[in-house]
């Protein structure tokens, strides 16, 4: 997976794209665990960012997602959703990889 991630930065920054945001992608990511589902990364659109979306269910946090920013995400956000639990968004671009997985 290395290999792949660093042949990607090699080819983005030869053709130009050195400015794009780089982030880390996951669907399902466990507190305390690893990615469950999708494991990657994603490049960050221009205006885009880093995210990270926390879902709680009782108060408790249930799972993550990581990946890069849709237009519809609203960055700093906490929302209680009938189906999920209550979610909060998180965003950043500060650098590379700012939405790593790492439990806080």
């Amino acid at each position: 997976m290395e290999r792949v991630m660093l042949a990607i930065i090699c080819l983005m920054l030869c053709c130009g794209l050195g400015e794009a945001l780089l982030c880390y992608s996951c669907k399902m990511f466990k507190p305390g665990g690893s990615c469950m589902h999708t494991e990657g990364f994603c490049i960050a659109k221009k205006q885009n960012q880093c995210k990270q979306v926390h879902i709680y269910k009782a108060a408790v946090r249930n799972f993550y997602r990581y990946g890069c920013t849709l237009p519809e995400d609203k960055c700093g956000t906490k929302k209680v959703d009938p189906s999920w639990g209550t979610v909060v968004t998180k965003c950043c671009k500060s650098k590379n990889y700012c939405n790593d997985p790492k439990p806080e």
